[in-house]
């Protein structure tokens, strides 16, 4: 209802308000690349799953997949964080970052 771009179950599971058009948002911030791996950075709500995933190409809604290193497997927190995810593959061809955020 707010018109801010984000559906309202992702403003229920990321505590935001889908009434709020501004500054209550919820994203991933890319924090620099180094040595070949991208440093995605995001804020993690105690009693939900995140997993960051990766496509490499955004025209193909079937082309993502899980970004397969340590600190992204199911995980649910009991309390809320910034966490950094480290994603080494983006030497190859670019990367594009999405979150998917689920109930357990």
């Amino acid at each position: 209802p707010d018109a801010d771009g984000a559906v309202n179950d992702l403003e229920y599971l990321t505590r935001t308000d889908p009434t709020n058009q501004v500054g209550d948002g919820w994203g991933l911030d890319m924090l620099a690349v180094s040595n070949g791996a991208a440093m995605v950075r995001f804020n993690r709500i105690a009693n939900r799953g995140f997993e960051l995933q990766f496509s490499t190409n955004l025209l193909e809604p079937n082309a993502w997949s899980t970004v397969d290193v340590t600190g992204n497997q199911p995980f649910v927190s009991s309390s809320d964080s910034t966490d950094v995810i480290s994603d080494p593959a983006t030497n190859s061809a670019g990367h594009f970052y999405r979150m998917r955020v689920y109930e357990p």
